[in-house]
């Protein structure tokens, strides 16, 4: 049904292993040849329950790595961190100067930065990968709650620089199909003819 649902798009997935909740995907447009990134991470044994996916995304000159992830809640935060932190010092990502966005339900409250020493940082690690978070406001909430627990972080290709920050435009759609606000980014078109 997933795979349906939208037209000139192709559905990428990861189910979960050990539970029956879970899991994480992305619609690409058929327009991107798109190759799938297999690290051959032992994710689950090293940080807890998660779904993740690697995608090399390339339309034209333009080449973008796409990481989804799904970290099930209450799941070690540094031992995630870590586990980002080797997949970015990894050969695979390392070499390849090109835009990276890492997107998902991460579970980790960025709204707790100043309070909490694992959420800091995993927040300054991917900082100082030069990833800019682009989800900045609470993504899901109650009536007493709020949290920020669903990101985006970009990073520029590190040779090009050539896209101007002011034109990104992030932000959240309102929907009732979740109990989630759904994230949204959107790079200059320009960006993918350079």
């Amino acid at each position: 049904m997933y795979k349906n649902l939208f037209p000139n798009y192709n559905f990428f997935y990861v189910l979960p292993e050990n539970s029956n909740i879970g899991g994480t995907g992305a619609y690409i447009h058929s327009s991107f040849m798109v190759n799938e990134i297999n690290l051959n991470l032992n994710f689950n044994a090293k940080c807890g329950l998660n779904e993740c996916m690697f995608l090399e995304l390339t339309k034209g000159n333009y080449h973008c790595v796409l990481s989804t992830f799904y970290r099930h809640p209450n799941q070690n935060v540094s031992a995630f961190t870590d586990l980002l932190e080797s997949i970015f010092q990894n050969a695979t990502f390392s070499n390849k100067l090109w835009d990276y966005l890492i997107v998902g339900d991460t579970n980790i409250n960025l709204l707790k930065y100043d309070s909490n020493t694992g959420i800091s940082r995993f927040i300054d690690m991917l900082v100082g990968y030069d990833f800019q978070p682009l989800s900045v406001i609470p993504s899901r909430f109650s009536d007493s709650t709020a949290t920020l627990i669903d990101h985006v972080f970009y990073r520029e290709n590190i040779k090009s620089r050539n896209c101007n920050h002011a034109d990104l435009c992030s932000g959240m759609l309102i929907t009732d199909i979740a109990d989630h606000l759904a994230n949204f980014f959107i790079l200059p078109s320009d960006k993918l003819h350079s």
